[in-house]
């Protein structure tokens, strides 16, 4: 006899599977309208199989692809910014809080990226051949008891803090992971490009560097120091954020098409999306090297005006040998990009 939570399990991994093949009627017509619409975008801007000579399937094993490691790495690095911009001399203390928030992040990095593709995997059957579930190297259940698995560790060390930053930060992560990958009515947030990207910057940008620089502090919410280092790197992030969220979906745009998910790279072009994820970017590192007189050191000036020339230069020399026409060299941009903002977290503690 099962058990009810075998049951429960046994149901929900049901309705999963189902997820894409049982819809209600009307939402059945409106997915059907919006991937005619869609293939429509992709005559109008002339846009061919992207796919075409994709080359960065990556070779390590199942469970690492599944964890999407530029996602891990940058979690991991964005905490220790944070971290220590809140500190002035990092002590015992210091690192016992950043160990329990870096690795209670890391889990709940998993379980949302875990989550998005469970409900991507059709999207994914296009756009991301390679990732576990799409390759069919995982199935339903057990890309649900791993995604459960690292929630039910994030949130024991959370509440093992005993940091209510660290614990509101975790629950507002997942909670906006679960509106923007869910699909069910008012949720699915990343087939709406204002939704998607709001998501994204609100995360990225507010949640990951106020909650764990709170964390670091030791401190609640209310009365806390604002320092010109966290201030510049929200604001930072606010426009790095609204890039990454954009040029995610340039190279998937087959797949978002064909799903019927209205996308700015299906609406617009991948071009048009091009030239503004260039231009905010420029924008960002233009900002970055003016905000480098207020360091209050010589050395602090000359290591964020260098790294954000650097960090522009790169951008721009790379931007001109890309190749809209091939989802590889639109990815290889992309993985640039995070490495830029892999930089840039190691910049935001001189900035003081």
């Amino acid at each position: 006899m099962l058990t009810m939570s075998q049951s429960l399990q046994m149901r929900f991994v049901t309705v999963l599977d189902s997820t894409h093949e049982d819809r209600s009627t009307w939402k059945r017509f409106g997915e059907s309208d919006n991937r005619n619409r869609g293939k429509k975008m992709l005559v109008r801007h002339n846009i061919k199989n992207t796919s075409a000579g994709i080359s960065h399937e990556p070779s390590a094993p199942a469970l690492v692809r599944f964890s999407r490691p530029h996602t891990v790495f940058g979690t991991m690095v964005s905490v220790a910014s944070v971290s220590l911009m809140a500190v002035s001399a990092p002590n015992v203390i210091f690192f016992d809080m950043f160990g329990k928030a870096v690795c209670s992040a890391l889990c709940m990095n998993i379980a949302i990226v875990g989550l998005n593709q469970v409900y991507d995997r059709k999207i994914d059957m296009v756009n991301k051949p390679y990732l576990p579930l799409a390759s069919g190297e995982f199935n339903a259940s057990t890309a649900l008891f791993i995604i459960a698995f690292s929630v039910l560790i994030s949130m024991l060390l959370g509440v093992y803090s005993d940091s209510t930053p660290l614990i509101c930060t975790l629950v507002s992560s997942l909670a906006f992971g679960v509106m923007y990958s869910v699909d069910i009515r008012m949720l699915r947030w990343k087939e709406n490009p204002f939704l998607a990207t709001s998501c994204i910057l609100i995360v990225r940008a507010l949640i990951v560097q106020i909650g764990f620089y709170c964390h670091a502090l030791g401190s609640g919410f209310l009365g806390i120091e604002l320092r010109r280092n966290l201030i510049f790197s929200i604001f930072f992030m606010c426009i790095y954020s609204i890039v990454i969220a954009l040029f995610k979906d340039i190279p998937d745009i087959m797949g978002d098409a064909q799903e019927g998910i209205q996308t700015l790279s299906v609406q617009f072009g991948i071009s048009s999306t091009f030239q503004i994820c260039l231009l905010l970017l420029t924008l960002a590192y233009s900002c970055g090297a003016m905000f480098s007189k207020f360091c209050t050191t010589d050395v602090n000036f000359y290591i964020t005006i260098f790294g954000h020339a650097i960090g522009g230069s790169v951008i721009l020399l790379n931007a001109a040998k890309v190749d809209l026409s091939s989802s590889a060299s639109l990815h290889k941009f992309y993985m640039l990009i995070w490495k830029l903002f892999y930089l840039e977290y190691l910049l935001f503690p001189f900035l003081s």
